[in-house]
């Protein structure tokens, strides 16, 4: 039956997502693979794992991105045929998980449920998420051997080593460390000592790994520049830096969002950037209602089946997973978006198993008909799958995925931006001003939005405007970016106001290299070719670019 399962997996997630095999690179996939040199080279792959990279630490993952990079280069499809083959596989190792309780019909049943439902399809569909793909493989490697399996000092260290690898995928990993122990305790009491002296030394090595690293995963970015009595005004759309109040009076809409789009997926969007901030009906009451109402009628299943020990065991394991994974996206732990499809990845494998147990072990299966429970079964997954092929459509270009996340969020101020920023780039100037604008009128005081605008205007050579729109940038966000913006787009209009800006501008980005060229490009302009050329050299120096280069060639051999 295994075999006809993994054949049956194969057969549906590949004729679901194929057409998705031929998308392109989008959104962080860019930051990700294409500009990411920390994973263009396999030399680099030690240093990934003793020094890290970025925010977070994931190592494995970036490992397989190096590996793929290393056979296909920046080639999307490559990426995605691993992508779905692994998400194929985790839905062979949820049936095989399922199978283990219920009936082997409906364990198929509820793992193609996992692989074709649309909320899984970012998962599927987007590189940057592979993360999340592998941690739920590996965990779910760890979970059957220890479950699966008697004890042996061999099948131990492939557990724990399989665990090791989940957390070094993805953070999230540390749920299969719950999970494991969860179903050892009600399935392999026996297991339950050699697990914990297991666990400790997996978390050690994970633990000693990331500490070696942690010099490298310190948060840099833009936002570590604004003092924290401001970041509730100056950021609101970024959950992290939302005080616990805000957060648990945005939780019941986020924990709706999920379970809504796991029985009605049609709300499905990305770039999720929101936060409750007062009492409503809309935003907190109905949501908080609909969540009671969920999680009683799941309490009203328990208590009619709890008398049936095996069904109470099963469910109260698939409830605790389901509850864990929420939990751990629920915001209670601040994350950056307040709810991303992909974060359902883990805690719908509890809720399938809720299901399971519900039809499989419980009384109100016998109250069920298994031709009619069939029929409906095949008319859902249908739907599903069609929505899935529909929606990992989306995930074709950042065009179509930003448009078709506004249709789903309006106003949505990050998407209307970078929407604009894309139409910029293909050249569609108009679509892109009223994108951009109607992003700034969202939110005026987003300076990453002026700076787009600015640089819109610069590309259509409309240079006063671009002059204003930089001049925003900096007001709101002194960033580097839009003073050099600033400097060139001067150096077009008045080569002497040019001259003063940019001499402040690298008072106070003095290792600007890209400040130095413009300079160089102004003194060679006003005549001035020693300063031209000393600038250039210094510029050269600091990144030595091949315009850098023969912009110096120019001077040199430019007469006096």
């Amino acid at each position: 039956m295994q075999h006809k399962a993994l054949a049956y997996l194969a057969l549906i997630g590949f004729g679901v997502y194929a057409l998705s095999l031929f998308n392109g690179f989008v959104w962080d996939d860019f930051s990700q693979v294409v500009h990411n040199t920390e994973i263009h080279s396999l030399s680099r792959i030690p240093s990934l794992f003793l020094e890290g990279f970025g925010l977070y630490y994931k190592p494995v993952f970036y490992t397989l991105l190096s590996l793929i990079y290393a056979l296909a280069g920046p080639y999307a499809p490559a990426y995605h045929i691993l992508q779905l083959c692994l998400h194929i596989g985790n839905a062979f190792l949820i049936y095989i998980l399922f199978a283990r309780f219920f009936k082997k019909e409906t364990s198929l049943i509820l793992a193609i449920v996992f692989l074709v439902h649309p909320l899984n399809t970012e998962t599927v569909s987007y590189i940057a998420t592979l993360q999340d793909v592998l941690f739920l493989f590996f965990g779910m490697l760890s979970l059957l051997i220890w479950i699966n399996y008697p004890v042996t000092s061999q099948r131990i260290l492939l557990a724990s080593f399989c665990s090791l690898i989940s957390l070094l995928s993805k953070e999230s990993g540390i749920l299969f460390l719950g999970i494991n122990l969860i179903a050892i305790f009600f399935l392999k009491k026996e297991q339950l000592k050699a697990y914990i002296v297991s666990s400790i030394i997996t978390v050690s090595i994970y633990m000693l790994l990331r500490v070696t690293a942690i010099d490298s995963l310190m948060y840099s970015n833009s936002y570590a520049n604004i003092p924290s009595d401001k970041r509730f005004t100056e950021i609101p759309h970024i959950m992290m830096f939302l005080p616990l109040s805000m957060r648990l009076l945005s939780m019941p809409k986020i924990l709706a969002y999920y379970l809504g789009n796991a029985i009605y997926p049609n709300a499905l969007s990305i770039s999720q950037f929101w936060a409750v901030r007062t009492i409503t009906l809309s935003d907190f009451i109905m949501p908080l209602a609909m969540v009671i109402f969920f999680f009683t009628v799941l309490f009203f299943i328990y208590i009619k089946g709890k008398n049936n020990k095996t069904f109470s065991r099963v469910y109260i394991i698939f409830f605790l997973w389901f509850i864990m994974g929420l939990a751990f996206h629920s915001q209670l732990i601040p994350l950056d978006a307040t709810v991303a499809d992909r974060w359902f990845y883990f805690p719908i494998i509890g809720l399938l198993g809720i299901i399971g147990a519900a039809i499989d072990l419980s009384k109100f299966g016998s109250f069920i008909s298994r031709k009619k429970l069939f029929v409906v079964s095949v008319i859902v997954l249908i739907a599903l799958g069609v929505k899935a092929t529909l929606s990992s459509l989306n995930w074709k270009n950042n065009i179509t995925l930003y448009s078709y996340g506004l249709s789903m969020a309006k106003d949505n101020y990050e998407l209307e931006n970078t929407l604009g920023v894309e139409l910029t780039q293909a050249k569609r100037y108009s679509e892109a001003e009223q994108h951009i604008k109607h992003a700034i009128t969202l939110r005026k005081d987003y300076w990453v939005t002026w700076h787009n605008l600015g640089f819109l205007y610069e590309e259509q050579k409309k240079f006063t405007q671009a002059t204003e729109c930089y001049q925003k940038a900096i007001l709101y966000g002194d960033q580097q970016y839009s003073y050099e913006n600033l400097a060139r787009v001067l150096l077009f209009q008045n080569p002497k106001k040019a001259k003063t800006f940019a001499i402040k501008a690298l008072i106070r980005f003095p290792t600007s290299h890209l400040l130095m060229y413009i300079l160089a490009q102004i003194e060679y302009k006003l005549g001035n070719q020693e300063k031209a050329l000393s600038l250039i050299e210094k510029a050269y120096a600091l990144y030595p670019d091949v315009a850098y280069l023969n912009f110096k060639q120019k001077i040199e051999f430019q007469p006096q």
